[in-house]
């Protein structure tokens, strides 16, 4: 019964953004930073199927909704890439072979521990594009054959990770540079390392934006040659 009165959009969309919202009260009441909206949300709505029993395909009718607008959301980063396009230009070789080291290893580690732990490769290749932004992410996990849900969660988590430990690794490697710290939160913890990033400086937020579109471009390359050479 419940599920014929909840299997719409507007169940989805209002379910998802309750959620987000009862995550940011959470967090900004507590102070905890691994209490992140994505976090923290994601369980509620969990939480809420799995209490009232509602299948998962009648909330994904108004989350797809949701899920829609990442990508929009995703181009608003043009704008400090715009404003910042001088120092980025100053930067330009630093930061194609920073953001790409950090893509390679990434994938490199994500390699070495599915084959060490025996993840099969369906679940492997979801797992591949977890460090780049959500909406190309996604894209590529479909263009590969992947699990889109496994490599959203997969995104969020390392998001989050970053979001909370990025400034502990800085002050542990004595990185003081910002343009270093906002290419490294960028590229691998995206749109939760560019929040940590602007908290961080205007330099350091600038460069979190110029790299998730970077990184993203690259990662469709490099994942594109992965799959031709492991899973062909």
């Amino acid at each position: 019964m419940i599920n014929e009165l909840v299997g719409n959009i507007p169940f989805g969309v209002a379910l998802t953004l309750v959620a987000y919202e009862i995550g940011k009260y959470i967090q900004s009441k507590t102070g905890i930073k691994i209490l992140s909206p994505l976090i923290t949300g994601t369980i509620l709505v969990i939480g809420v199927l799995l209490i009232f029993d509602i299948e998962y395909n009648n909330y994904k009718q108004g989350g797809d909704i949701i899920s829609f607008f990442i990508a929009p959301a995703t181009v608003s980063f043009a704008i400090p890439l715009y404003k910042n396009i001088k120092l980025i230009k100053e930067n330009l070789f630093p930061i194609l072979i920073g953001i790409l080291g950090g893509l390679i290893s990434g994938l490199l580690v994500t390699l070495g521990l599915c084959r060490v732990f025996g993840i099969n490769e369906i679940v492997t290749i979801s797992m591949l594009p977890k460090s780049v932004t959500s909406a190309i992410g996604l894209a590529i996990s479909e263009m590969i054959g992947g699990v889109s849900e496994i490599t959203l969660v997969l995104i969020s988590i390392q998001g989050v990770t970053g979001y909370v430990v990025a400034e502990i690794i800085f002050k542990i490697l004595k990185i003081d540079n910002p343009v270093i710290k906002g290419i490294a939160l960028g590229t691998n913890s995206h749109v939760s390392g560019t929040a940590k990033a602007m908290e961080l400086g205007e330099t350091e937020g600038a460069m979190s934006s110029a790299a998730i579109p970077i990184a993203g471009v690259i990662m469709v390359f490099i994942i594109f040659v992965l799959e031709k050479i492991l899973f062909n």
